[in-house]
């Protein structure tokens, strides 16, 4: 079976929706090492032994299993990130999250960052990549599972990031005097989690569900790592739909000036940003 027909074979055998050829596509380009100009050729042959892999992605993939997990590694931002059963799949949406703080650096000199719910670390990663290693940056994450990939991650990229194991809510380490604070907390409300894509329902709980409708991590990182930013220092977040006025409120009441929102490219505004006084 050479690779269009091992692609129309998966196809075929995947009951999910939609993108079904593009999903078999990623699934041998991952399982077969190939790229697109082999597809063009189909001058590759599934051996006997790569089907049966490929028949067992199938099975699980037909459960719902997330395709990234079974891949075991995602592209984010033009880089390769490991992941799996315990940390959140990087998204397109957080691009958007990078891309405002990439923004904030351009022209700048070394600045002091941290990413707060690190999960994968794909956020501090990408921004230590793109800037060539001259910021210190650093990134926190409180789930033992999702620090395993944080680390496998930062060697992946030959990243200089700074990994801490701690609690965002109650913070051990003693850094402070940051620049800036970017974050994509957990921010699902109890109704979102019970209308979740059976994909997501696979991903940890702990980085998703936020107690206060969504808005505890908010509250709490606002509060308590405002005193750990610099004056004129930038806190940016990433939202959830419908919680833009919300979070810059909170931010507001805390005392940050010139807060602005940014919508993703579907017009949903998917960040904010708020600078301290």
């Amino acid at each position: 079976m050479f690779l269009k027909q091992a692609q129309k074979y998966i196809a075929d055998n995947l009951n999910i929706d939609d993108n079904k050829m593009f999903e078999a596509k990623i699934i041998l380009k991952s399982i077969l090492n190939v790229s697109d100009h082999n597809f063009i050729l189909n001058d590759k042959e599934v051996t006997d032994n790569e089907l049966n892999i490929i028949n067992e992605i199938i099975r699980k993939r037909n459960k719902r299993y997330p395709l990234q997990y079974l891949l075991g590694k995602w592209e984010f931002y033009g880089l390769e990130f490991y992941v799996g059963d315990g940390v959140l799949i990087p998204r397109a949406d957080t691009e958007i999250l990078c891309d405002e703080t990439l923004n904030l650096l351009e022209n700048s000199e070394s600045k002091k960052i941290i990413d707060l719910c690190s999960g994968s670390g794909c956020i501090a990663i990408t921004i230590d990549t793109v800037t060539e290693h001259k910021n210190k940056i650093y990134a926190l994450e409180k789930s033992e599972k999702a620090l395993k990939y944080l680390k496998k991650n930062k060697d992946l990229n030959n990243s200089n990031i700074n990994v801490l194991y701690d609690d965002v809510i109650n913070p051990t380490t003693d850094e402070c005097d940051f620049d800036i604070i970017v974050s994509n907390p957990p921010y699902l409300s109890v109704e979102d989690m019970t209308k979740l894509q059976e994909e997501v329902s696979f991903e940890p709980k702990m980085a998703l569900y936020a107690q206060h409708n969504g808005y505890y991590f908010y509250e709490n990182i606002t509060d308590i790592w405002y005193d750990r930013l610099n004056k004129n220092g930038y806190l940016i977040y990433e939202v959830g739909i419908n919680q833009s006025d919300k979070v810059s409120q909170i931010m507001s009441n805390k005392g940050f000036i010139n807060i602005k929102k940014v919508c993703d490219l579907n017009g949903i505004e998917r960040v904010v940003i708020g600078q301290k006084e």
